[in-house]
């Protein structure tokens, strides 16, 4: 896409992991809109829409930033830095890097809380 400039539409973005989620108003979130928005001033309307559907995509950012802190945070970090580092270098080396950050991950003291955790999740 970069080379290409080709545009793309919101979906394919989805469909081809380049976004996680889409968010969209629906007909409930627009019924939200201030009643005294002029509805025949498009401008209006879109600044009023723009509003809502921003608060929106916010509180999805929100739940899903919480989703991700429920892990351990030493695993969050490890994973960050080897996907910095990993797009840097070959693949042997970032399989490496993938390995030693498994290890760093294995050694930390979350390890045994966030595995008897899952382990305890997956048996409900």
């Amino acid at each position: 896409m970069n080379f290409t400039g080709k545009m793309i539409s919101a979906h394919e973005a989805e469909n081809i992991g380049l976004v996680n989620k889409l968010v969209f108003l629906t007909d409930e979130d627009k019924s939200k809109m201030d009643p005294s928005i002029d509805q025949n001033n498009d401008k209006e309307k879109n600044i009023a829409l723009s509003k809502i559907l921003n608060s929106k995509l916010l509180e999805q950012s929100i739940s899903f930033a919480k989703e991700i802190t429920k892990n351990s945070f030493n695993a969050i970090k490890i994973s960050k830095m080897l996907i910095n580092k990993g797009t840097d270098a070959d693949i042997d080396t970032g399989l490496r890097l993938e390995i030693y950050g498994w290890a760093l991950c294995f050694a930390h003291e979350d390890r045994q809380k966030m595995m008897s955790a899952f382990l305890n999740k997956s048996k409900k």
